[in-house]
């Protein structure tokens, strides 16, 4: 690389200057030494850095609140109750990937046609049932066929059930 200045007497750059830089595939480049534009690589600079992180921080918190939104919606508006509330399609299914497990999959559906699908771990859904843990032994024995009348409460944006109960021969679990 080889660069070219035109000083004056006292060590400094002539005004009107032009720097030349010669490169190895034979492009020249030329800037202005002093003059209007001189100052303005010291202004663009920060300006563009401030730029791309403040377009970093928009995209970081835009992706954090999508993802949130439906927790955040079920908080502002609660849950929502639901009465005879219908288990279908319950079956069994292998879940891929490294550590594969069994997974039982359903889909509650409420008198006013609300739909929603799960997919639960087989054996967490099995255990928390046999304890008689809620909402997992409601849904579970009435999904199996053993119980009737599910009743849940339910966040309706996430799916979260927070209660489960059925009402067999008087009986409220």
């Amino acid at each position: 690389m080889e660069v070219l200045w035109r000083f004056r007497r006292d060590g400094a750059p002539a005004p009107g200057a032009l720097l030349l830089v010669a490169l190895r595939v034979g492009v020249a480049a030329t800037s202005c030494a002093s003059g209007l534009w001189a100052g303005v690589g010291g202004v663009v600079a920060p300006l563009l850095g401030l730029g791309v992180v403040g377009c970093v921080l928009w995209l970081v918190w835009h992706i954090s609140f999508m993802y949130q939104w439906p927790y955040i919606e079920d908080w502002r508006r609660g849950t929502v109750r639901h009465e005879n509330v219908a288990c279908q399609n319950f079956h069994t299914e292998l879940s891929t990937g490294k550590r594969s497990h069994r997974e039982y999959v359903f889909d509650l559906v409420a008198e006013d046609g609300t739909e929603r699908n799960y997919r639960i771990r087989a054996s967490a859904m099995k255990e928390k049932a046999e304890d008689e843990r809620e909402p997992y032994a409601s849904v579970y024995y009435t999904c199996k066929g053993e119980e009737d009348g599910l009743s849940i409460v339910i966040y309706e944006h996430t799916g979260i059930i927070t209660e489960a109960w059925t009402n067999q021969a008087g009986q409220v679990h």
